[in-house]
This record gives C-alpha cells, structure tokens and sequence, in this order.
C-alpha cells in the first residue's frame, strides 16, 4: 500500500506547487481506501437501495389501507351505521369475501349468522365477519 512512500518523502522537501500535486496524488491513491463511500459503485448501490426501502415503506403503508378498508375499520371511522338493534348492519366486499361488521349479541349479528357469515376477527364488542363471495352468474 505505501509503496510510494519515498517519493512521499521527497514531495515534503518541494515547493509549493509540487506539494499540490502531490496532494492530489495522494488523494487519487488514497480517498478510496479511506473512504468507502467515494466509490461511485458503493454510493450507487446504497442510493438504489435507499429507493427500493422507500418503495417498499410506501407498499406496505398502501397494504395497510387496503386492509382497513376491507376488513377492519379503524376506530370512530362512522363506517357501521347503527350499532344497536336492527338488520343495518355495515356490510362491504372484495373480490373473494363479502363481509359484514355488527355488535355482538344484536339482531344484525344474528341476521348475518343465518345468512352463512361466520365471526373471524373480534375487537371490543364488534365482530367482523365474512363468508365466501357467491361466484357472478
């Protein structure tokens, strides 16, 4: 690695302007073994992977809202309209099930259990469920 100390010795011995150059010289031979990020092939790498981390956060972030919004909605959201007595309950589909969301123990709750749903998540007093999507005609 220092095999051009000698001549590191005579540059000390230069003038001004030689010691420039001699500058420069050690900064070519040298900046890449002291720093890893001068390799433009390094900052290329970290830089494509910073974008595909990014890319990959915004996915997730998407998947998420995707599954609030057909599963489970998120709290004081005004998606179920009555949470009492009655046969409202809120109701939504996706391409493979068609869900319902009441309050466990009312009639709506009742109503989707004899129309096939089964409960498959639970939280506080609400049940979400869900039953296969019937296939179109």
């Amino acid at each position: 690695m220092l095999s051009f100390w000698p001549d590191v010795q005579q540059a000390r011995k230069s003038t001004t302007s030689t010691k420039m150059k001699w500058a420069r010289f050690w900064l070519e031979k040298c900046e890449s073994t002291f720093c890893f990020l001068s390799d433009t092939a390094t900052v290329e790498k970290v830089e494509t992977l910073q974008q595909r981390v990014d890319e990959l956060e915004k996915g997730i972030e998407i998947d998420k809202e995707i599954l609030e919004d057909q599963i489970v909605a998120p709290k004081g959201s005004g998606r179920l309209t009555k949470k009492g007595n009655g046969i409202d309950a809120k109701r939504w589909s996706n391409h493979k099930w068609d869900f319902a969301k009441c309050e466990i123990g009312s009639d709506e709750f009742d109503h989707a259990l004899e129309e096939g749903y089964e409960v498959f998540t639970q939280a506080d007093r609400l049940a979400y469920m869900r039953k296969p999507r019937e296939p179109p005609l």
